[in-house]
């Protein structure tokens, strides 16, 4: 018995006008242009595109601010707004079509299983998926892998596309103002213009591509404590300022008996004005206390240094006078300048008895050597007097008085 189909039952939507067996030239034509459509499905013409302006080729303008902020702060953002937008490899159309597609790829079964395994649509910094090519691959640029957020779920809304994020702990650490970047897997709809078709990732960046996407981070929040922190500034100088409570509040709700900016700028010009004058004082006073501190250094310095040269010159009396050996030098010498009493420690070295006799100097010299040799050690002693401020007679004087036996040598035999 052949089989025979009915006149009224359609196959594929095609049938005989008798009802008779389906005519084979029919169903192979059907077949072929079924399988045609299908290999254009399969073979449809694709390209890949993440959305950061390399060469700043968009910039964040103000009137984005107010789309760009997340009002509402439930976790969705908006990644792609509707419209058409130029890209190195042409124009990219992103219509109610593509959000459909896009929406329906990832809530497609493969997707949600391999969200259940942990493989989910990353939020990251910038593009490090994106290879030179324009292609999944390692990123020459973007170095940060790290993964700061994950899509929980996408929607369409009159805007655009949208997606619920959740973000991980790392995200507060990032900067204000970064902006969804979507990367997507787009199919030709005519020369040149191409529309998503599926979502591999998104990427956070301050030079999107497509503008009017949602900041990443909570501008209006941002905002909102920065102008509490300015508020809270403008408080604290206006108290400074001798000003009321009442004053303070008129002038933060812009009331009656607000506190006028000139009122407020001759304040803070006297206040400027004051201290001013206590720092100019307070450097005068500093710079007085230097010359001060310096003076008291140098007379100390100038003290030690008469006081090394007296103990050194009472000692050698004593050792020449046979008071002292040579042996004794050092430590008396010590002794005398660190003496509370300079003049009796002396006086006691002076009054002690003798230990060693003595010759005379000139026993192994001529007299004649002995006294140019005394009149040169007595000429240097002047000259390093002068050298250290003395007139010429000051500095014989004091020569004369701390080499009285050289002297006398000198100019009195």
């Amino acid at each position: 018995m052949k089989n025979r189909l009915s006149k009224n039952l359609p196959v594929f939507g095609l049938s005989t006008p008798d009802g008779d067996n389906y005519p084979k030239k029919a169903l192979r034509g059907f077949c072929n242009g079924f399988l045609s459509f299908c290999n254009g499905i399969v073979n449809r013409e694709r390209e890949w595109a993440s959305n950061e302006a390399a060469g700043k080729e968009y910039f964040v303008h103000e009137t984005d601010l107010a789309c760009a902020a997340n009002e509402n702060s439930d976790g969705w953002y908006l990644i792609a707004p509707y419209g058409d937008f130029k890209h190195s490899v042409g124009v990219q159309r992103f219509d109610e079509a593509a959000a459909n597609e896009i929406i329906g790829s990832f809530n497609s079964v493969l997707q949600r299983l391999k969200r259940r395994a942990g493989i989910t649509v990353p939020v990251l910094m910038g593009h490090p998926d994106v290879g030179p090519d324009g292609r999944p691959g390692i990123s020459t640029r973007h170095f940060d892998k790290t993964v700061y957020g994950k899509v929980c779920d996408l929607a369409k809304s009159p805007d655009g596309l949208k997606a619920k994020i959740d973000w991980k702990p790392e995200f507060s650490a990032l900067e204000h103002g970064l902006r969804f970047s979507p990367f997507w897997l787009m199919h030709g709809i005519s020369k040149g213009v191409w529309r998503p078709s599926f979502l591999v990732s998104l990427g956070l960046t301050s030079s999107p591509n497509i503008p009017h996407t949602s900041a990443a981070n909570d501008k209006a929040e941002f905002l909102e404590t920065t102008n509490q922190k300015e508020t809270d500034m403008l408080k604290a100088i206006l108290a400074a300022l001798g000003y009321s409570e009442a004053e303070i509040e008129n002038t933060l709700e812009n009331r009656d008996g607000a506190v006028s900016e000139d009122a407020v700028k001759a304040k803070l010009a006297e206040v400027l004005s004051a201290a001013k004058s206590a720092q100019t004082q307070a450097e005068t006073a500093k710079t007085a206390q230097d010359e001060a501190e310096k003076k008291l250094a140098d007379a100390q310095t100038a003290a030690a240094n008469e006081r090394a040269k007296f103990a050194e010159y009472v000692v050698n009396g004593a050792i020449k006078s046979g008071k002292l050996t040579e042996a004794d030098r050092a430590a008396k010498t010590q002794a005398l300048v660190d003496s509370p009493d300079i003049v009796a420690a002396a006086n006691e070295i002076d009054e002690a008895e003798k230990k060693v006799e003595t010759a005379s100097e000139t026993d192994d010299l001529k007299k004649g050597d002995a006294k140019a040799a005394a009149k040169k050690a007595f000429d240097e002693r002047v000259a390093q007097f002068e050298a250290q401020g003395d007139d010429h007679a000051t500095a014989t004087v004091r020569a004369r008085r701390e080499m009285p036996e050289q002297y006398k040598l000198a100019f009195e035999n």
